[in-house]
């Protein structure tokens, strides 16, 4: 049961969160198995191409992790996830756009308003992030919607630097 916000255009998943999509996610975050990264893309660029409202983005922005996730685990999976999507649709992958500023606990196990509260203020734009977004069309990529608090935080922040829509697009919905 997910929640959106006027900051997200649009919203999109290619699967729902069990089963082999599930494990899918689960090698390519927890397990450090990249190339579990090409069948979830595989499904997002089939509903990338069901939607003509995806097809009015700019460039894709992926969910970033914190600087000290990213030093542990090696690689942003959501960054992967979008680099596998552009690979296959030719969207470009706009990087250091969104900025994760503060290290919060793992939103894993936790309910809504906990999820809610812990993500609050997480995300930022960098200066030439801000630059880029002003009056384009961001398509926002993650791997897991679950209640929406983090994409409604990363869209706030995209839509507060100047983005003029922002479309959500994950592998996996709760």
């Amino acid at each position: 049961d997910t929640v959106m916000d006027p900051s997200i255009a649009f919203a999109a998943s290619a699967y729902v969160y069990e089963g082999t999509a599930a494990a899918l996610v689960k090698a390519l975050k927890f397990g450090a198995n990249q190339t579990a990264a090409m069948p979830l893309a595989d499904g997002l660029a089939a509903v990338y191409a069901m939607f003509q409202e995806f097809q009015t983005a700019s460039f894709c922005v992926a969910v970033p992790v914190h600087y000290r996730r990213l030093r542990k685990r090696g690689y942003n999976q959501s960054e992967i996830l979008a680099d596998a999507l552009s690979a296959r649709i030719g969207l470009p992958v706009a990087t250091d756009v969104l900025l994760r500023v503060h290290h919060k606990r793992s939103q894993v196990g936790q309910g809504r308003e906990a999820r809610r509260l812990n993500i609050a203020g997480a995300f930022a734009t960098s200066t030439h992030g801000r630059s880029m977004l002003r009056g384009h069309t961001v398509l926002l990529l993650d791997d897991v919607l679950t209640t929406g608090s983090t994409a409604i935080e990363c869209a706030q922040a995209l839509m507060k630097a100047g983005a003029a829509r922002v479309l959500l697009l994950t592998a996996c919905r709760a």
